[in-house]
């Protein structure tokens, strides 16, 4: 907004420098972006902020001046119009709750010409083209007042009524502008007898302009609905000086005295007679009051402001003020409509203080220290052990599509709670698995030239028990891929022993060392490669992992060289069932161990799970552990055979093992084990 000091000084005597009364604007909260010279005057290019519509005017500085520097205003003669003649327009709202008020008088004799040479220079220095003498009146009193006017030609007026009111159909309008607009049912507009002659607020309609040949005019100033004027306003992609205060509040008491400051100028500027005003005012609004404790004030501010000196500065502001027992009751003026709360209050008095009155200190703030829950502290033990395997987290919605979940099996919506009111059609059903909220991950990732993927998500289930509300579970999924891009490493594993390594470390930051891995029955995993996870002790699965068989992977239409997506889904609740064991530390053995390895060829159905659990079970304390470390099955072996190999670790607590001991022992396993699975040493 532009602002010419000559045009303050009709209001208020300052004989500050303009930069002082910018930094006093500015430090107030209306920031002076710049100090301009045009045609020899001072103009302030003010940034007002959209609460503060009481200071879109020449007299709204002023009266924010008076009360940062305590300068009084100047005294100014009442707009009381003489010899007021009778009116002839009915004026009617009836949409109240879109038009607070509206008031008008005629004048008539009007003679519309070029304004005189000191309020087109005043227009021209805040931006505005001169048009004629009445509108250019209308627009020295928006300025000045904050009150937008509108003037139309009395003889365009059909039936001599006017009405305000919201659009019960659609109509078409040609503006001031000279583009015809579609109105839509509902808008607040200004009509006569026939129809629309203005969107209120925005913009009048050509029909009913002023032009030289106007002698009789009907002078409109009103208060509508902000939000209702705003919403117009960016339907039709129309914005107007009015428009912008319409939308941020108007002073609804000061609607008669802006109509009568104008219609004084057209009487003396252009001659006329005016009428009596005619007024509807349906509901008449009352200013609230609003309570504010001194205790409160000093500690939101940090310092003790005398109450005097508050008392002082809400007066400044022309607040009706009362004080009670360490209270103050503030009601401000209906031109404040962004004092709502005692917030509001206390940012007044900081203002008008001085921002830079009130001390810097750091606040005295006690801060608890919230210790962990056991859950919390497991859950980022499992976020650290992916994020050092080199996994990235992501989130997904809970929601997912019935192709997302079909990507797995059909089997996946058996279960599945189907949402009622669904966003997108790819929403329509809360997932059962995260594998398949990761699998589409993945497919974007891939598809935008991400070579490698490894991505984990810890996040929710949902399972239909046929009750009101589902069962919810939480789950840690992960996805891997790798393509056959030329890198300078190799990994010397393939992607499923990366991915049960993964199962491991998992396994291992939880303190989980009594777990079994076997062949998993997932349908959507290769059968040979697949494991599902079951912790020692418990009637319920783990988990799973594996990588996806070659039928999910046809459906995901990975169009790469590199097929192999390893993927691992683990019920964290199992995972945390046993929250209050304690970690327990042994010391590193004294005495060393021995190895000893057997090489079995065994039936392909027979699993080498189970013959570790066979070595596992024999009755001696000396077997520490058990590990396979070789597999094959092809050449040189007998149809339907396959051949395992496995390190057998013995060790004593208290001793050194001899060799003789040792072997004795081995043989006996190895003879145990054949004769269990009816194999042969390879």
């Amino acid at each position: 907004m532009l602002l010419s000091l000559e045009w303050l000084s009709d209001f208020i005597d300052l004989n500050d420098k303009p930069a002082k009364i910018a930094d006093m604007l500015t430090m107030s909260g209306c920031e002076v972006e710049s100090i301009e010279d045009i045609e020899q005057t001072v103009v302030f290019d003010l940034n007002i902020t959209p609460n503060r519509s009481d200071c879109l005017s020449v007299a709204g500085i002023a009266r924010e001046l008076a009360a940062i520097t305590k300068v009084p205003l100047k005294g100014h003669v009442p707009y009381n119009i003489q010899d007021e003649r009778a009116l002839n327009v009915a004026v009617e709202i009836q949409s109240p709750q879109l038009c607070y008020r509206y008031t008008g008088r005629v004048i008539t004799g009007v003679q519309v010409s070029e304004s005189p040479q000191w309020l087109k220079d005043r227009l021209r220095r805040s931006g505005v083209r001169s048009i004629n003498n009445v509108v250019d009146i209308t627009n020295y009193v928006m300025l000045e007042r904050g009150q937008p006017l509108h003037a139309f030609d009395l003889s365009t007026i059909s039936g001599k009524c006017i009405s305000a009111r919201a659009l019960s159909r659609d109509v078409k309008i040609i503006t001031l502008d000279g583009v015809e607009r579609a109105i839509s049912r509902g808008t607040l507009m200004i009509c006569d007898k026939k129809g629309p002659i203005a969107v209120a607020g925005v913009m009048g309609g050509l029909h009913t302009e002023v032009t030289e040949t106007t002698t009789n005019i009907f002078l409109e100033s009103a208060c509508f609905n902000h939000a209702s004027i705003r919403k117009t306003s960016k339907a039709l992609n129309l914005s107007s000086e009015s428009s912008y205060r319409f939308e941020r509040g108007v002073d609804i008491e000061s609607v008669p005295v802006a109509l009568n400051r104008a219609a004084m100028l057209i009487q003396e500027i252009c001659g006329g007679d005016i009428s009596k005003i005619i007024d509807v005012y349906p509901e008449r609004f009352i200013p609230r009051e609003i309570s504010l404790t001194t205790e409160k004030l000093s500690r939101i501010l940090g310092i003790d402001i005398g109450q005097d000196d508050v008392e002082d500065i809400f007066k400044r502001l022309c607040f009706d003020v009362k004080k009670s027992n360490g209270r103050f009751i503030v009601t401000p003026p209906l031109y404040r409509g962004d004092i709502e709360i005692d917030a509001d209050l206390i940012e007044e008095v900081a203002r008008l203080y001085g921002y830079e009155n009130i001390p810097a200190k750091l606040p005295d703030t006690q801060f608890a220290v919230i210790k962990k829950s056991k859950r919390v502290e497991n859950i980022d033990l499992l976020k650290n052990a992916l994020r050092y395997a080199g996994f990235t987290e992501v989130i997904n919605y809970s929601f997912v599509s019935k192709d997302a979940l079909n990507i797995l099996s059909n089997s996946q919506q058996a279960n599945c709670i189907v949402v009622k009111n669904p966003l997108r059609s790819d929403q329509s059903l809360l997932r059962t698995s995260i594998v398949s909220s990761l699998i589409q991950n993945f497919l974007y990732n891939l598809n935008h030239g991400m070579p490698d993927v490894s991505i984990y998500e810890i996040g929710t289930v949902f399972f239909n028990k046929g009750e009101n509300l589902p069962d919810e579970r939480l789950k840690l999924a992960a996805l891997s891929y790798y393509s056959d891009v030329k890198r300078l490493w190799r990994e010397p594993a393939n992607l499923f022993f990366q991915t049960k390594g993964l199962v491991q470390s998992i396994l291992d930051e939880l303190s989980i060392t009594q777990y079994t891995l076997r062949p998993s029955k997932e349908p959507f995993l290769m059968q040979d490669l697949s494991l599902d996870i079951w912790l020692d002790g418990l009637e319920e699965k783990c988990g799973f992992m594996g990588m996806l068989s070659p039928d999910v992977i046809k459906k995901m239409d990975i169009k790469t060289s590199s097929s192999e997506v390893a993927v691992l889904e683990l019920y964290v609740d199992v995972l945390f069932s046993d929250d209050t064991k304690i970690r327990r530390y042994t010391p590193l053995p004294k005495y060393p161990a021995i190895e000893r390895d057997i090489s079995l060829v065994v039936d392909n159905s027979t699993q080498a799970l189970s013959i570790i659990e066979l070595i596992q079970a024999y009755p001696d304390k000396l077997i520490e552990s058990v590990e396979i470390f070789d597999y094959y099955r092809g050449a040189n072996l007998p149809e339907g055979k396959k051949s395992l190999a496995f390190h057998v670790r013995y060790r004593a607590i208290g001793r050194t093992l001899t060799e003789q001991e040792i072997d004795t022992l081995h043989n006996s396993i190895v003879k145990h084990v054949m004769e269990i699975t009816g194999g042969s040493l390879r």
